[in-house]
C-alpha cells in the first residue's frame, strides 16, 4: 500500500507541474499574446521597453493563468492611462521586468529595476498601485 502511494505521487507531482494540453495551450494561446500585447502598449504609451515573465510554477491552472491575462489587460490599460508626461513616464519606466507570481496575498514590490506583481489567484494588484511605488 505506501509502495503504491509512493509510485502513485511519483507519477503525480510531474503532471501537476508541467501542467496538461490544456493548460500548455493556454498559455500558448492566451497569455503570450497578452503578454507580449502588453509589452507593446508599454513601449508605446510609456516609451520604454519592459519584460513581463509568468512564474508557471505559481500559476500553473488556467484559471491561474486567467487571472495573469486579466492583470495583464489592467497594466496595458493602466499604463495608456498613466503615461500622460515625461515625468510620469519616467517613473514607469524605471521598471525593466515584471514578474507575474501567484502567492498568498496580493502584493507588488519593486526592486532595482524589476517588479513583482503577486495575485492571490482571486484579486491581483491594481496598475495604480503599481505607479504610486514607482513614482516616489
Amino acid at each position: 500500500m505506501k509502495r503504491n502511494l509512493i509510485l502513485f505521487v511519483a507519477f503525480l507531482f510531474p503532471m501537476a507541474a508541467f501542467g496538461g494540453k490544456e493548460e500548455r495551450d493556454y498559455l500558448k494561446d492566451k497569455v503570450a499574446p497578452a503578454i507580449a500585447d502588453t509589452q507593446s502598449g508599454v513601449k508605446t504609451s510609456c516609451g520604454c521597453a519592459l519584460k513581463i515573465t509568468l512564474d508557471e510554477k505559481t500559476n500553473p491552472t488556467v484559471a491561474d493563468m486567467g487571472q495573469a491575462e486579466y492583470f495583464l489587460s489592467d497594466v496595458k490599460a493602466g499604463a495608456a492611462k498613466y503615461c500622460t508626461g515625461p515625468a510620469e513616464k519616467k517613473a514607469i519606466c524605471k521598471m525593466k521586468s515584471l514578474k507575474i507570481v501567484k502567492g498568498k496575498e496580493t502584493a507588488f514590490t519593486f526592486s532595482g529595476s524589476a517588479g513583482v506583481a503577486t495575485t492571490d489567484g482571486q484579486m491581483n494588484v491594481m496598475f495604480d498601485n503599481i505607479a504610486r511605488q514607482l513614482d516616489k
